[in-house]
């Protein structure tokens, strides 16, 4: 249900911002608000809570993000707080994030490599995806020894494994199938 939730109002804050040709402050000013609301996970829980008053929250809210955030985004925070579902504001700003990226053609893509890519590599790999996608691709390489070798690449919920333990492990169920 708070999927669902997050996805609606994560769209209706996308679109709203696109209609009112607003998208790239609104942007800047969710990931600063993100990035405070990370630092300060309690000033979610407090204005989610039921305990406070409606007209409380309201309150702070005025005091603290009116004229000082996008109107739209401004607005966006009194209905989430109404509607008590300020605890769901970093998931809906993910799916912001995710409509924004997808707008713009961008793609993330995280490589998970045994050894540190270099520049050179991480620059084939983005040229190489980018043509097999259409899109831009934003890359990053995580590092994880336990591969062995080769690279796992996760993106958009979904992962390619072509590691060389993914690999041994195709094998030795090969060999056992074959033997058994």
């Amino acid at each position: 249900m708070a999927e669902l939730a997050e996805k609606i109002y994560g769209d209706a804050l996308f679109q709203s911002a696109l209609e009112e040709n607003k998208l790239e402050q609104v942007k800047a000013e969710l990931d600063a608000l993100t990035a405070v609301f990370q630092a300060e996970p309690a000033f979610l829980a407090m204005m989610d809570s039921p305990a406070m008053d409606a007209g409380d929250k309201q309150k702070i809210l005025k005091e603290t993000f009116a004229g000082s955030v996008e109107e739209i985004l401004y607005n966006f925070l009194r209905i989430l707080s109404d509607k008590r579902r300020m605890g769901l504001f970093l998931s809906i700003a993910d799916q912001f994030g995710a409509l924004y990226r997808q707008h713009l053609g961008l793609l993330e893509v995280e490589a998970v490599t045994a050894v540190a890519m270099s520049e050179n590599q991480k620059q084939k790999l983005r040229d190489k995806l980018s043509e097999l996608t259409g899109k831009q691709i934003l890359l990053q390489n995580s590092v994880d020894a336990s591969i062995l070798g080769g690279v796992i690449l996760k993106y958009n919920n979904q992962e390619i494994n072509g590691s060389v333990r993914e690999k041994l492990s195709a094998l030795r169920h090969q060999i056992r199938g074959v033997i058994a």
